[in-house]
């Protein structure tokens, strides 16, 4: 079997990118329906991957060490989500477990969680995220398929940009086949929600973007001025004419998703891609402002086309709930904040915790914030692990453009991207959405591919 495991791994690497790539088709993911059949897939090219692996010297050997730390604190988050769907110590179970008891009037197993269902559905999503990190990982040890692998994502990005730029100019409220239950108005492509399809967007953009640069910088710099612009244009209607309609269609589609938060996060993730292409020298002297002040120009060009929705809701009010709803969170938070409610837990917390200053009519299963949602249900500490793994994880990669001298923008259009997921989950919920994080956890592994 000797030098099996390397076109295995090939082909499964492959096979999980069309996979990542194509699960935004079915509404993000979100269906039980799609996230389970995403799980089963990964689980099985983790599978056909790793068996030749271990029977094989001729295995790819990536350097494990290198992760451990980060893996280590992730882990803690993990065994910690396991444990809160025991029923011990019975003094850490919810609460309302007793209550439900003396209601019953009978023996009730409980649980540290109060929905240890939807907390077991939620650490299978994870071990599929994990799957996708690590086959990522030892696949992008490549470069030349970590390129290709980003090139992908980008055109996929750009035909669902498309798709929700026809849907909605043909004055269509359909997403797949089904009517959109809110944002009839906005651009949604094949999610449901406007704010999850313009974080997808956002990082797809700035990615678009890195990979337009590194070609600008490659193809058209070290001549005069006048030489310079001919290059350029040649190279924006030539080589690189799929990135520049890429960038040109994201923008215009994450501007008329009227996304307040995505813009902000791209916006966020763009100055981080400009400040690590500076570090490792991809934007020198005049060609960053150069590269900087060109891109700018274009996206405010473009803005000023087509964003007049989301400047009117820059200027208005913000949701009315949103306020009382980290008021909520944060009490909740406060009575339990070293054991958690176990994951998937919001929605019955939302319930119990609800104040009569919030409008009857809301109701909402998410806390608008992934990383307060997440210390309500994990407790504080196991979070804070969970967000301790994944940024030092997120700045290794930052760091790492001024060590690979050769593959400088791998890592810094990988670490743009995610931050743009991460910024927006601020205040809204992206990583909560599989098909979304599937895309999060696939560049943290190409980017940490590269650490070294």
């Amino acid at each position: 079997m000797l030098g099996l495991a390397k076109p295995v791994w090939n082909i499964s690497g492959y096979a999980l990118l069309a996979l990542v790539a194509l699960a935004p088709v079915t509404f993000g993911a979100v269906m039980p329906w799609a996230w389970a059949m995403c799980a089963v897939l990964c689980g099985v090219i983790l599978l056909v991957a790793a068996l030749p692996t271990i029977l094989d010297y001729g295995a790819p050997a990536p350097d494990w060490l290198a992760l451990r730390w980060p893996a280590a604190l992730c882990a803690v988050a993990l065994v910690w989500a396991l444990f809160q769907l025991s029923p011990w110590p019975a003094a850490w179970q919810y609460p309302i477990w007793s209550v439900t008891r003396d209601v019953l009037g009978r023996p009730l197993t409980g649980a540290v969680s109060l929905n240890p269902a939807a907390g077991l559905e939620i650490i299978t999503r994870w071990l599929m995220y994990a799957a996708i990190f690590v086959v990522a990982y030892v696949w992008g040890q490549d470069a030349k398929r970590s390129m290709r692998a980003l090139n992908a994502l980008v055109i996929v990005a750009t035909v669902y940009a498309f798709y929700g730029l026809i849907v909605l100019f043909a004055g269509s409220d359909l997403v797949l086949w089904i009517h959109k239950p809110m944002y009839q108005l906005d651009v949604t492509g094949p999610f449901i929600n406007k704010n999850n399809f313009a974080s997808y967007l956002g990082a797809a953009l700035v990615i678009a973007i890195g990979l337009l640069l590194r070609r600008i910088m490659h193809d058209a710099t070290g001549a005069g001025v006048h030489e310079f612009w001919r290059r350029l244009i040649a190279l924006l209607t030539g080589r690189a004419l799929y990135l520049t309609v890429a960038v040109i269609v994201l923008f215009t589609a994450l501007l008329l998703t009227h996304s307040r938060a995505g813009l902000a996060s791209f916006v966020v993730g763009f100055v981080v891609l400009l400040v690590l292409l500076r570090l490792a020298g991809l934007l020198q002297g005049k060609m960053f402002f150069w590269g900087a002040g060109v891109m700018a120009a274009v996206l405010i060009a473009l803005f000023f086309l087509s964003g007049e929705g989301v400047f009117s809701r820059m200027v208005s009010d913000g949701e009315p709930a949103r306020p009382q709803l980290y008021t909520l969170v944060m009490n909740a938070i406060a009575d339990r904040p070293w054991l958690g409610s176990g994951l998937g837990s919001f929605p019955q917390i939302f319930q119990i915790y609800r104040t009569e200053d919030i409008p009857p009519e809301f109701f909402t299963e998410r806390a608008h914030s992934v990383y307060l949602e997440t210390m309500l249900e994990l407790g504080i500490p196991a979070a804070l692990a969970l967000f301790a793994g994944l940024g030092w994880l997120i700045c290794r990669m930052g760091a790492s453009v001024t060590a690979d001298a050769r593959h400088r923008t791998i890592p810094a259009v990988c670490s743009a991207a995610v931050v743009v997921l991460c910024v927006h989950s601020l205040v809204d919920f992206p990583l909560q959405i599989p098909g979304i994080t599937m895309t999060f956890a696939w560049l943290l592994g190409l980017g940490a591919a590269r650490l070294r």
